[in-house]
C-alpha cells in the first residue's frame, strides 16, 4: 500500500504541537467567592490620615466601598449600591507602607459587598504590637467616621449597634490580626465576627500576641504555604500560625487551619510561598507580577467565604470544608480548579492537628515559642 508522506508529516507535526501545547493554570471560576460575577463595582473614596496617639504622629488610610453596576448585557440585572455594609479591616504585612501590593485583592472584597479599611499603621515612632494595634484602632474608628461625613454606603451595625467587621492580615498583619481579636477593648474596638490569618509571621512580634484571649465565637482560618520557610529557624511565619492555632479557644471547626501545596504542574507555577497573597510587585515569585489561581482559590475565596459566613451565614462550605464533593472529589474549601491538561491542581490541605503536624521535621515549630 502506498502511503501519502506529505499527510504523515503533517500528521506526526500535528501530533507534536499538540504534545508541546503549555499547560496552564486554571482560570477565574465564574462562581463563588473568589469568582467573576461580582455584585459591585469597588470604588476608593480616598486616602485620609487621622492623627496619631502621641505628638506629630498620623496614620494614613484608604477606603474601599461597594457600588451600583450600570446595567449590562453581561450585567442585567445589577444591584443598587448598598445602604450598608459590613467592614473588612485588612491588615498589611511589615514595611507595607502602600496599599498596591493587594489592590485586587481588596478591590474583590469590595466588589463582593464590602466595606475595606486599609491602615498604614507602621509608621509610628514606637514600633511594637501594643504600638500599632493602638494605631489600628485609632484608624478603623476614624474610617467610621469618615464614613458617616462621606455618606453613601454605611457600616452594617451590629445587634450591639456596634460595626459589624472581619479582619484580614497577612504576614505581620496575620499577628496583629490574631492580636487585635484577642484584644479588642483595649483598642477601642468592638470584636470582630472572623479573622482571617495568612502566612503570619514577622520576627518576635507573635510571641507577645496570647491568641487564648479571643472570643470563642470568632471564627478563624489560618493559611500557611509549603515554601514559607521549613527550617527551625525560618519557618517563624508558618510556627505563627501553629502557636496561635494551639491557643486559640474556638472549638476545632471554629478554627481551621489549611497548608497550602506548591504545585509545578503548568504556568504560572503555584509557588505557595511567604509573598503568594501578594498581587502587581516584585515580591510576587511568579512572573510575571499577576493575578492568578492562588488569589481566586485561597486568599479571595477564603477570606470573602469567611466574612460571608460570619456576618450572613452564607458560603459555609468554603470555611468548613463540609459541602458537597466536585466531580473530582474535592469539597469547596480546598478546591484549586484544574490545569488546562485535566488534572487537579493540588487542593489545600486541611490539617485537623498543627500542633502536631507541624512539631516534626523539617518545620520543628514548638508552639509557645514560634
Amino acid at each position: 500500500m502506498k502511503v501519502n508522506s506529505g499527510f504523515g508529516l503533517l500528521f506526526l507535526l500535528s501530533c507534536s504541537a499538540f504534545a508541546a501545547a503549555p499547560i496552564t493554570a486554571p482560570l477565574q471560576p465564574t462562581t463563588g467567592p473568589g469568582g467573576s460575577d461580582i455584585l459591585y463595582t469597588a470604588v476608593q473614596r480616598g486616602i485620609y490620615t487621622v492623627k496619631g496617639y502621641s505628638a506629630g504622629t498620623g496614620y494614613d488610610y484608604y477606603i474601599y466601598t461597594p457600588a451600583g453596576i450600570t446595567p449590562g448585557p453581561t450585567n442585567p440585572n445589577p444591584l443598587r449600591t448598598p445602604a450598608s455594609a459590613p467592614i473588612i479591616l485588612f491588615i498589611h504585612g511589615y514595611d507595607g507602607n502602600t496599599p498596591q501590593p493587594y489592590l485586587v485583592w481588596m478591590a474583590q472584597m469590595a466588589q463582593m459587598g464590602f466595606i475595606v479599611v486599609w491602615p498604614e499603621y507602621d509608621s509610628v515612632a514606637d514600633p511594637g504590637l501594643n504600638s500599632y494595634l493602638t494605631a489600628i484602632g485609632l484608624v478603623f474608628n476614624a474610617a467610621v467616621s469618615e464614613l458617616a461625613t462621606l455618606g453613601g454606603v454605611q457600616p452594617m451595625l451590629g445587634s450591639n449597634d456596634k460595626p459589624l467587621y472581619t479582619i484580614a492580615g497577612h504576614s505581620l498583619g496575620g499577628d496583629l490580626a490574631i492580636g487585635m481579636a484577642a484584644g479588642y477593648q483595649n483598642y477601642g474596638m468592638p470584636q470582630p465576627a472572623a479573622v482571617f490569618a495568612i502566612e503570619s509571621g514577622q520576627g518576635t512580634f507573635g510571641k507577645s500576641v496570647n491568641a487564648a484571649k479571643m472570643n470563642p465565637s470568632t471564627m478563624v482560618i489560618f493559611v500557611d504555604g509549603d515554601e514559607d520557610g521549613t527550617a527551625q529557624g525560618t519557618a517563624e511565619h508558618l510556627c505563627d500560625n501553629v502557636t496561635f492555632w494551639t491557643a486559640a479557644p474556638q472549638a476545632p471547626m471554629f478554627k481551621q487551619f489549611l497548608f497550602a501545596i506548591t504545585d509545578t504542574t503548568g504556568t504560572p507555577q503555584q509557588l505557595m510561598s511567604h509573598w503568594f497573597p501578594l498581587t502587581y510587585t516584585l515580591r510576587d515569585d511568579v512572573r510575571p507580577y499577576s493575578v492568578d489561581d492562588r488569589d481566586y482559590n485561597i486568599t479571595w475565596k477564603l477570606s470573602i467565604a469567611l466574612s460571608n459566613c460570619a456576618v450572613y451565614g452564607t458560603d459555609c462550605n468554603y470555611v468548613f470544608g463540609n459541602g458537597p464533593l466536585n466531580a473530582y472529589g474535592e469539597t469547596a474549601q480546598v478546591d484549586m480548579g484544574l490545569w488546562s491538561n485535566g488534572v487537579p491542581v493540588t487542593p489545600l490541605l486541611p490539617i485537623s492537628d498543627p500542633t502536631a503536624y507541624f512539631a516534626a521535621s523539617p518545620y520543628l515549630c514548638t508552639t509557645g515559642t514560634n
